[in-house]
């Protein structure tokens, strides 16, 4: 320790007395580690840390897909949602769900836009998120008349309610119908969309229509499902593969060359930005590089005169 300790005095009285050189030697280092530490922290952020809900692994985007009409990726019809839920059977849940504003009315007579999501299915319990408080919506309250129920996200509850825990079971106005309050979203819940945007700020059930149970390709649904323990990727695609070969048969008009991908929920959020964080990564290593080789320059330099 003490020789350690001789060493770090010799080399503080060096560097304050090289003000120039020390100067230029940190503000090198210092650009390379702060670009890498901010890209690292997107990088972590984005594509390392596991999504939050529970057992993401299990967790897949089911796509449609339509090779001969070039279109590679393609939310679903409820038809055909719906044909999926009932004949896939490595699934242990599936739901759908799509964004959309609604104007949350005011007790004091102001209103406001607010964003939407609206669910078919199971879709919290498939996620594996649980209310702070009040519930998750129920299977029948995708009926229409009884789709009148609302899901605050956690930011709204506070910003709008006050963080008040009686709020659950209070009516309030939606796009200009009455609503009741079910339940609270946790802090920590996130949408679960391929694309980087504002969250929902509450969520209502989908009233399903009749015209929307005919529209087998009215596509507008994001379909999310959970695998079974056990089940593998592979295995769900395959049974996909072979429910939309059944569909195509049946239903030819409408489903003639559609077929159905199965990916995991968490490169379809992350696919489209992961080339350009690990390009970014790549980047930033260089110049953390460069940093180090532009300082080892300096010492020998240095070295040399004396």
């Amino acid at each position: 320790m003490n020789t350690l300790l001789t060493d770090l005095r010799y080399a503080v009285r060096m560097l304050l007395k090289t003000p120039a050189f020390t100067a230029i030697a940190v503000l090198a280092l210092a650009l390379g580690i702060g670009a890498n530490t901010a890209i690292f922290s997107v990088v972590n952020a984005v594509l390392l840390r596991p999504l939050p809900f529970q057992a993401p692994n299990e967790l897949v985007w089911l796509w449609g897909t339509n090779p001969q009409s070039e279109i590679e990726k393609e939310t679903a019809s409820y038809p055909d949602f719906n044909d999926w839920r009932q004949q896939a059977q490595s699934f242990s849940g599936m739901a759908g769900f799509t964004n959309s504003s609604v104007i949350l009315g005011g007790t004091d007579g102001e209103a406001e836009r607010v964003r939407a999501g609206l669910a078919v299915g199971a879709l919290f319990s498939v996620l594996g998120v649980e209310p702070v408080i009040g519930r998750k919506f129920l299977e029948e309250e995708n009926a229409e008349g009884k789709h009148r129920v609302v899901l605050l996200s956690h930011a709204l509850w506070q910003r709008r309610f006050g963080g008040d825990p009686a709020v659950v079971g209070q009516q309030i106005t939606v796009s200009n119908n009455p609503h009741t309050i079910v339940g609270v979203l946790p802090p920590a819940f996130q949408d679960p969309l391929p694309e980087q945007r504002l969250p929902m700020e509450m969520w209502l059930p989908l009233a399903v229509t009749e015209q929307m149970q005919q529209g087998r390709r009215s596509d507008f649904l994001n379909v999310v499902a959970r695998l079974k323990p056990g089940a593998e990727m592979r295995q769900a695609q395959a049974e996909m593969t072979g429910i939309m070969a059944r569909l195509e048969k049946q239903y030819p008009n409408t489903n003639n060359g559609w077929g159905a991908i199965v990916e995991s929920l968490h490169e379809t959020m992350t696919g489209d930005v992961r080339p350009a964080l690990l390009v970014l990564g790549g980047a930033v290593s260089v110049l953390l590089l460069i940093a180090c080789a532009n300082v080892a320059n300096l010492l020998l330099a240095r070295a040399t005169a004396r």
